[in-house]
């Protein structure tokens, strides 16, 4: 399998390399700038890190 990497830095300051098959992250990266890709990968590990169990739907930016 051909990977690609993707970094992220979770809270224990500790960096990782997260593995992903390169057919499906060159897929995303046909529609998402790699900026828009790494900020979504970083808030589904801030969402792992620190469940939310409040509303789905509510505005982030008043939280």
């Amino acid at each position: 399998m051909n990977a690609a990497g993707i970094k992220i830095e979770l809270k224990n300051v500790r960096l990782y390399i997260l593995r992903a098959s390169l057919d499906v992250v060159t897929k995303i990266l046909t529609v998402l700038e790699f900026d828009k890709l790494q900020a979504f990968v970083d808030n589904i590990a801030k969402s792992v890190e620190g469940p939310n169990d409040g509303q789905f739907c509510h505005n982030i930016d008043k939280d």
